[in-house]
């Protein structure tokens, strides 16, 4: 008893809410940003671009392995054309030379130069190549023949929709260069939480599973 007169209660007040103020920027009934548990167990909150976001908009996203045989498919489509040329040139190069009877070598200018031309024109169908595949149908469609294949397809992180030939060129380019040091651009995937490599966290692009043909 402290001695001091107690306010009497109102029988008619409205009870006091039984949950807590709802943090700004989340739905009401949310202390925080909801979560993604996702086919494999992760707890990461889904923020636009991350891999809960894109697993709770888009569908599942690729995992390391997924992508391994789309790229060998997509590699000896571009490479094919130079590897034939190659042997076609190195089988011209050799009728090129003739040797004398006292053994010195004779070689024919016009053979040589058609081996080289032969080398040139497959470089340059490799190129084409990987500019249509790997470049404009994949970024305007979000699959190569490698992906299209496989079932999987490139897309925005954050919107979902195809990169656009522009951003699958840069994405293309810096995959070049970071794999030039041990793959590092495909093996980021292996470590990074929204298995992304370099090359898709310099665009924010990402790769799902989508429905085979």
């Amino acid at each position: 008893m402290s001695g001091q007169p107690q306010e009497p209660q109102n029988p008619y007040a409205a009870p006091a809410p039984a949950y807590s103020r709802p943090q700004v920027g989340y739905e009401p009934g949310y202390s925080s940003a909801p979560t993604s548990q996702g086919a494999y167990g992760y707890g990461q909150a889904a923020v636009p671009g991350n891999r809960a976001w894109v697993e709770q908009q888009y569908g599942p996203v690729a995992t390391f392995a997924d992508r391994i045989a789309p790229a060998i498919v997509d590699g000896v489509i571009m490479a094919l054309p130079a590897v034939i040329a190659a042997i076609a040139a190195v089988v011209i190069w050799t009728t090129a030379a003739t040797a004398d009877a006292d053994g010195r070598l004779t070689i024919d200018t016009g053979t040589a130069v058609g081996g080289g031309t032969v080398v040139f024109l497959g470089l340059l169908l490799t190129l084409a190549l990987w500019l249509w595949n790997r470049v404009f149908r994949m970024g305007r469609t979000g699959q190569s023949v490698g992906k299209s294949l496989f079932g999987l397809r490139l897309i925005g992180a954050r919107d979902g929709l195809p990169t656009g030939p522009g951003l699958a060129f840069v994405r293309e380019l810096v995959s070049g260069l970071a794999n030039s040091v041990v793959y590092l651009s495909y093996l980021w995937m292996l470590w990074d939480e929204d298995r992304q490599t370099l090359a898709d966290k310099a665009v924010m692009s990402t790769v799902i599973r989508v429905a085979k043909p």
